[in-house]
């Protein structure tokens, strides 16, 4: 069987594959830090993600609207992580990891906004 999602991720230029496998990462070492729960938290989502977007990418194929599925599971987290930002510790490795997923995350959902509005729009690229 195809994989449409990953198939669509190799053909991208190097630099939204680097921001993707950046993604990956920082979102994935939420297994580090499971003792917190806005870890659990973005683990969980980021396993909805997870789920989520192949099974978008397989019936629409590899389009804009993917974004969709960001724009579900992480606009929740953005918010929670924002409110809670004064909460981390920056001077230890959890603290600078969820403002790092706050960060990214949010510029990730930026993009992901602009691309399901383009798709709704009619750009199907």
């Amino acid at each position: 069987m195809e994989n449409v999602l990953m198939n669509g991720i190799l053909a991208m230029p190097l630099g939204w594959k680097l921001w993707i496998f950046w993604m990956m990462i920082i979102n994935t070492a939420s297994v580090a830090f499971l003792k917190e729960v806005p870890a659990r938290i973005c683990l969980a989502l980021w396993i909805a993600n997870g789920i989520t977007m192949p099974l978008m990418a397989e019936s629409l194929g590899y389009v804009r609207l993917l974004g969709l599925s960001h724009v579900i599971w992480w606009t929740p987290l953005a918010i929670y992580l924002f409110r809670k930002r004064k909460d981390f510790d920056r001077t230890t490795w959890f603290g600078r990891w969820a403002i790092a997923v706050l960060l990214t995350n949010s510029v990730s959902l930026i993009i992901d906004y602009v691309d399901v509005i383009r798709y709704i729009a009619g750009d199907r690229g």
